[in-house]
């Protein structure tokens, strides 16, 4: 996924549940690649939000200014192994 040269808050990927009482479940996300999402500040690869059961394996995160891999709110039962 190439994001491009986006404003202030632009993410590749963003996930989000309702709320903590209703997240979004199940989550998985492999041999993925998240380039050049360098625009403005906070630009991050992948964003999630009230997530239960997230795994990120075997991507590549190239040029992006923000966060490889960010959360907010809550999110349970994260795994994040071989990355790039």
């Amino acid at each position: 996924r190439q994001c491009g040269l986006g404003s202030v808050g632009q993410n590749c990927v963003d996930i989000s549940g309702t709320s903590a009482v209703a997240p979004a479940t199940g989550v998985s996300i492999t041999n993925s690649d998240f380039l050049d999402n360098f625009g403005g500040s906070n630009n991050n690869g992948t964003e999630f939000s009230w997530v239960t059961g997230l795994t990120i394996s075997d991507c590549t995160y190239r040029r992006i200014l923000g966060n490889a891999v960010e959360f907010w709110q809550t999110v349970k039962n994260a795994t994040v192994t071989r990355n790039r």
